[in-house]
């Protein structure tokens, strides 16, 4: 190979599924299998001996690696890094499973005016009474996650001091889920001594966003909702209206929590305009990524949003670089160092269904999407215009469509044991809806954020808000229609209790298959977000 060629990384083998493939899905296994209760977390006296040896193996393993045509570890090398990677997992989820148990005894004793809360989700407003999620502060300096209860609504990265009555989790289904995300109980306000913002900027951009969900509140709308979920992270608004079942029903209920897709319309605008600037590379990814942070923080940094961001990072480093991106593997590098520094990450359904769609659409998106065309062309006439080549609009338009269907098919199939487990429903239409709602949803989330940002500086402010409003009321109207059709959805099985083989499964496959090398064409080298 040619040492440019090899500089650029153009046309060197990749596995198709790569060694940290095998670790995400394995430490994603221990740490549900500790945070649930099955496995019991190590000895206090063997954590610290764990994280060191596993850290000092793994770096062993991967410095090892044979390096001919690419870049590959041998089956043993795998077989051992995956052992130590999973230690390491066993060992970080058993320091929080610990700390967990110690913030709940010490819950149980303290006063609750003495802890400081930090509110992590919008307040959702049922039958009077408002719910959430914060962080408690207690006064070991311990801190853990909590659901609050409230009278009255509170917004997300605002500052408690209260009196409270804590309560301990029940010993159902839900307190098992809550468990899994780290939380220890729950903290109902009796009375509100004092509240603020967290300090500097952070603190200033939620209450500039407050503002602007409060606005959005007052006038209480489909389409307010969801202007305050995709442009603000809010769905609170989606909530309180009811809006998840009828999403749920047209497969569209990923529109309303932010991740790769919102973050991808939102800096692509931006990378267009800039490029028409002129502006060089460095500083037009520099600012596309600025952006993005931005729209994380203002977001409250959900976990797909982080994850999308940091794969963005690195798809410009490697732009910077002149070398090839390769989705796959940072999808899972992205992953494990996410779920190893939060393991309650892997008790998170979110955090889950976008790692499990994003390596979906990596491996089957580009074949589905040849499938389909072969297909298509199959069932084409063999006769008059059925011969004839589209005109350059028609074709560009046609492979379009055909790409975001196969999308749409590939994600959905591969997180159907996820959300048959959650949601317990199918949606028949979600191709089609995902393919209508693409054009709307778009010019939305495009005008809805500007319109934010602008509103009460300028006397045309107010025009983006309503052009995002006009759309949103438009893709309601859709997810109406095409949710009361007889047949949207369909009832599933509930999974649960085969989730852990298939996990099994995904890892025995991915084992069998590193050792594959395959030459890429260009699509591996698209970046998915």
């Amino acid at each position: 190979m040619p040492a440019s060629r090899a500089r650029a990384g153009e046309g060197m083998p990749r596995p198709q599924i790569p060694t940290s493939a095998h670790l995400l899905v394995a430490c994603v296994l221990v740490e549900r299998a500790v945070l649930g209760g099955r496995l019991p977390p190590p000895p206090p006296s063997h954590v610290t001996a764990l994280v060191v040896a596993s850290c000092a193996m793994v770096v062993l393993a991967a410095s090892s690696a044979t390096v001919g045509d690419g870049l590959r570890l041998p089956v043993a090398g795998v077989i051992l890094t995956l052992a130590l990677s999973t230690s390491l997992a066993w060992a970080l989820s058993g320091l929080l499973v610990r700390g967990m148990g110690l913030c709940e005894a010490e819950l149980g004793r303290v006063a609750g005016s003495s802890c400081t809360l930090l509110v992590e989700s919008d307040s959702v407003c049922r039958r009077g009474s408002h719910s959430c999620r914060a962080s408690v502060k207690l006064p070991s300096g311990r801190s853990c996650r909590v659901w609050l209860r409230s009278s009255q609504r509170v917004w997300m990265g605002e500052l408690l001091r209260c009196s409270t009555r804590w309560s301990p989790l029940d010993q159902d289904g839900f307190g098992a889920s809550s468990r899994m995300q780290g939380a220890v109980g729950s903290l109902r306000i009796v009375s509100i001594s004092s509240r603020s913002w967290q300090p500097g900027p952070l603190g200033r951009l939620r209450a500039w966003r407050s503002d602007r969900l409060e606005g959005l509140f007052a006038q209480p709308t489909d389409s307010a909702a969801w202007i305050a979920g995709v442009a603000l992270g809010s769905p609170a608004l989606a909530r309180e209206r009811g809006m998840g079942e009828r999403l749920s029903r047209c497969g569209l209920s990923h529109l309303l929590a932010v991740s790769g897709s919102h973050l991808a319309i939102a800096t692509s605008i931006a990378c267009t305009l800039l490029l028409r600037l002129d502006m060089p590379l460095a500083p037009r990814l520099a600012a596309s990524l600025s952006l993005g942070m931005a729209l994380v923080l203002l977001c409250g940094a959900p976990p797909s949003a982080v994850r999308a961001l940091l794969m963005s990072a690195s798809a410009s480093g490697s732009e910077l670089l002149g070398r090839r991106g390769h989705a796959l593997s940072s999808l899972c590098l992205v992953g494990l160092v996410m779920a190893l520094l939060d393991p309650s990450l892997s008790g998170s359904l979110g955090f889950l269904l976008s790692l499990v769609s994003v390596a979906g659409l990596c491996l089957l998106s580009w074949s589905t999407s040849q499938a389909l065309r072969r297909a298509l062309g199959r069932l084409a006439p063999p006769w008059g215009m059925g011969r004839r080549r589209l005109p350059r609009p028609l074709s560009k338009l046609s492979s379009v469509t055909l790409d975001l269907a196969s999308a749409s098919l590939v994600a959905q199939v591969s997180t159907l044991p996820l959300c048959s487990s959650a949601f317990g429903t199918l949606s028949l239409v979600a191709p089609l809806s995902n393919l209508l709602a693409v054009v709307p949803f778009t010019l939305g989330l495009a005008t809805g954020l500007p319109g934010l940002l602008l509103e009460g500086l300028l006397p045309w402010a107010r025009l983006p808000l309503d052009v995002s409003r006009c759309c949103f009321d438009l893709l309601s109207a859709l997810v109406g229609a095409l949710s009361a059709l007889p047949l949207a959805a369909v009832g599933l099985p509930d999974w649960g209790g085969v989730e852990p083989l298939l996990w099994s499964g995904l890892v025995a496959l991915a084992l069998v298959r590193s050792c594959v090398r395959m030459e890429e064409g260009d699509h591996h080298g698209r970046h998915v977000s």
